[in-house]
This record gives structure tokens, C-alpha cells and sequence, in this order.
């Protein structure tokens, strides 16, 4: 079943919202499973380096000054094992996003003191401000679901987290 034709309501097709589909934000180069884990700097340091070869990322390391300065204001970590760095900077052309997985927990300072091992990174242009926000609230409301993030944590491939997602916003839009 496709995106599409999950959003069917009744006999009037729903077009998906194609512009915060957290799935198509994600490549296979952008995905990491058992990613160490360690200092919340060192984690999202190392999730910034798996835009490294994305032509959108004009300045890697102003990109990540850019998450660890937000960072540094509140923490991302938004509880059940799972943070959400993000950044809005002109060291990007256009919305992209990196997700890992890591073996070891990460200490990022959420509000529930779970030890984090999901990090999805999120990075726009400064103009876009609207769109980045749409995209944030729709990874929370993906990670509020248990059931995805332990089919997360099982994943052992980029492949399988791209596809959890996709399930995971397939099955959203459909209620």
C-alpha cells in the first residue's frame, strides 16, 4: 500500500503531506544503526557527519556549530530514549535529516532521564522556519508511538529504519 493510498478517507482521497514525509527526508548514507553512543556532543556530532556528502549541506561545520549551539540552549532530548537535535542555518540549502541508532546509550539531558539510543537530526534553512517546525512536530508525534521505537532500536539496517518510518507515517495518516 502506498502513502497515498493509505490517506484515503471515505471515498475522498486525503493528498499525504508530502512536504513533512520524515521518511523521504532520509537516505540511505543519512542512517546509522549501532552508532556509539556516548557525550550528547560526540552523538550529534556524528550524526551531522552523515550529511557529509549531501550536496544540500553547503558548510558541515557550520552546521554543526549551528545543532550544538541549539543544543547548548535546551536540551533535545525529548524523553522515551529519544532526541531530537535540530537547527534552522543558512549551511543549508534546503530541509535535510539524519537518523541513528546507537549501541550505547547517549547522554542527552531529557525530561524523563531515559538514556537516549534515537537520534533524528533536523536541519533547514533559516527562511523556512514554518516547514521546519510542520517536520518537527511530525517526528514527535512518529516517536510517541512505542511500537516504533522499539522497531527502531531492532533495526539493523538503513534500509529498516527508512522503512519503519514510512509504516510509521503511512499508519498516521490513515487515523
Amino acid at each position: 500500500m502506498t502513502l497515498y493510498e493509505a490517506s484515503v478517507v471515505g471515498s475522498q482521497p486525503v493528498m499525504p503531506d508530502t512536504d513533512t514525509n520524515i521518511s523521504s527526508l532520509l537516505s540511505l548514507a543519512s542512517v546509522a544503526v549501532d552508532s556509539p553512543g556516548g557525550a550528547s556532543a560526540d552523538v550529534i556530532g556524528r550524526v551531522v557527519d552523515l550529511l557529509r556528502d549531501d550536496p544540500r549541506v553547503t558548510d558541515l561545520e557550520r552546521l554543526r556549530k549551528a545543532v550544538q549551539e541549539r543544543e547548548l540552549q535546551m536540551s533535545t532530548g525529548v524523553g522515551g530514549g529519544f532526541a531530537l537535535p535540530h537547527a534552522r542555518t543558512d549551511a543549508v540549502t534546503a530541509t535535510v535529516a539524519a537518523f541513528a541508532v546507537t549501541k550505547d546509550p547517549a547522554r542527552f539531558e531529557a525530561p524523563d532521564d531515559v538514556p537516549v539510543r534515537l537520534v533524528f537530526l533536523l536541519a533547514g534553512p533559516r527562511a523556512d522556519m514554518s516547514r521546519h517546525i510542520r517536520i518537527l512536530s511530525r517526528v514527535s508525534r512518529l516517536v510517541q508511538r512505542r511500537d516504533l521505537r522499539s522497531r527502531l532500536l531492532a533495526e539493523t539496517s538503513a534500509e529498516g529504519v527508512i522503512a519503519a518510518f514510512a509504516d510509521a507515517e503511512t499508519e498516521l495518516l490513515a487515523h
